[in-house]
């Protein structure tokens, strides 16, 4: 059975498989007194004491003896939805990380007021999503005041802040 083994008693041995691994002899509390062998890369790891999860199982030896080896097993996976969240706030701190380096660039060698870092930082997050969802125009304007929870643009509104800090081409122009 998978589950938590407690070390009781660990002794290492003079074997060798091919893979550099130690075959050693070894007792856990949960288990039954009787030694179980316990392959490990390295003897120095084991603690006595120390819980190890794995299982315990009946093997028998290639000249047919029966002998109880425990193998050690990752820990059981978080259910997928924590994974899920795990990842999406992860994703959401490196593209926040990502935002404020680009929002720090744009300002360089000018006097900008953090706020307004502050306020770049939040549309070029916002910028990402916007892009791999394909939103243009006023969605777009919409989508950056939903984030800055600021009241949407008019059209005309969002068409005049073009004017006034991109080009025609849509490259942005820091003094215009």
């Amino acid at each position: 059975m998978i589950q938590n083994y407690t070390l009781k008693s660990f002794t290492p041995s003079d074997f060798k498989d091919d893979y550099g691994n130690t075959w050693c002899t070894a007792t856990f509390e949960e288990a039954s007194a009787e030694p179980v062998k316990w392959v490990v890369k390295e003897v120095s790891k084991p603690v006595i004491g120390r819980e190890y999860y794995g299982e315990i199982t009946e093997e028998t030896s290639r000249k047919g003896g029966k002998y109880l080896r425990f193998r050690s097993k990752p820990v059981e996976d978080k259910p997928k939805e924590d994974k899920e969240e795990y990842w999406d706030a992860k994703n959401a701190q490196i593209k926040a990380q990502w935002a404020i380096g680009q929002a720090v660039q744009l300002s360089l060698g000018k006097k900008v007021p953090f706020t307004d870092i502050e306020q770049d930082a939040r549309r070029f997050f916002n910028m990402v999503d916007r892009v791999k969802e394909g939103l243009t125009g006023y969605d777009k304007a919409k989508a950056v005041a939903d984030s800055l929870k600021e009241p949407a643009p008019s059209d005309e509104d969002y068409q005049a802040s073009l004017g006034s800090s991109f080009d025609k081409d849509g490259n942005y122009e820091p003094n215009a």
